[in-house]
């Protein structure tokens, strides 16, 4: 988010969002090697679409897959990425999305199918992750939708809620202010807790949530809903104690001390630091 624009909403007394224009970009140029670099990425998540409304799949079906060495292996990808070793996301990550659309597509009911929608959508979230980081948001954008729906249709909210953390960085990373601020809000207020019950990650899922409201909010020229956003995060980073990670979700780690970082980062932000 330029600066400049940040620094004339505040001069203006209006939102950042209002000062952006729609225009007629200007000619990018993209080399071959960026043609190339990702298509086995692209290819897994970006499918084209047939004539009967889904995706061409192989027309044969492989073995039963091992649903909890996938997920282990899924879950070994994701520290890879929280050790940043974004050179390997590249390569490991197409064929684990294919491994788990293959297990969905085994398991095409029952309990299995559950789990192995779950498995495709952490999956999806660290390839939007990685995506999101190295500034390809049209293909992390698909990513991260595709693991919100299978969350959804597997019944686990907390990691559809994970996806959506990832959703709300995208939109910040491009700048739309309005859309991540009202995404974000309005999940944690369909999952907030019950702080006498709430398990660590429940807490931390919500945290999260309220830290990306928070971000979008401070950089929106909205200075007051920010703060109330970073007071209910610390509300949740006070009641778990200290510094939580879970690889395979979305807000990574979480805590009073991630709490506070972002207050200062929002205090940057606004020009006051």
């Amino acid at each position: 988010m330029p600066s400049a624009y940040h620094a004339l909403a505040r001069a203006l007394d209006v939102r950042t969002s209002e000062l952006f224009e729609p225009s007629s970009p200007g000619p990018v140029r993209i080399t071959d090697t960026e043609k190339i670099n990702l298509m086995s990425l692209r290819q897994a998540i970006s499918l084209a679409i047939t004539l009967t409304g889904g995706p061409r799949l192989p027309d044969e079906v492989g073995e039963e897959p091992d649903l909890a060495r996938l997920r282990s292996t899924v879950a070994a990808a994701a520290r890879a990425y929280h050790h940043d070793r974004y050179a390997d996301m590249a390569s490991l990550l197409p064929e684990l999305i294919r491994s788990a659309r293959a297990a969905v597509e085994f398991h095409a009911s029952g309990p299995e199918h559950a789990q192995a929608l779950g498995i495709r959508s952490e999956v999806l979230q660290v390839a939007g992750r990685y995506l999101t980081q190295i500034r390809v948001y049209d293909l992390a954008h698909m990513a991260l939708r595709d693991a919100v729906v299978d969350a959804v249709q597997a019944g686990d909210r907390l990691n559809a809620a994970s996806a959506i953390i990832g959703q709300a960085w995208i939109l910040l990373r491009q700048g739309r202010l309005d859309e991540a601020e009202d995404l974000a809000i309005a999940t944690a207020d369909e999952i907030e807790p019950r702080f006498s019950q709430a398990t660590c990650e429940h807490l931390a899922a919500w945290g999260w949530l309220l830290l990306r409201a928070s971000a979008a909010a401070s950089r929106n020229n909205k200075p007051d809903l920010a703060a109330d956003m970073i007071g209910l995060a610390r509300a949740a980073g006070t009641a778990i104690g200290a510094e939580v990670i879970d690889d395979l979700r979305g807000w990574g780690t979480f805590g009073p001390l991630t709490v506070e970082l972002k207050a200062i980062e929002n205090v940057m932000v606004t020009g006051k630091a």
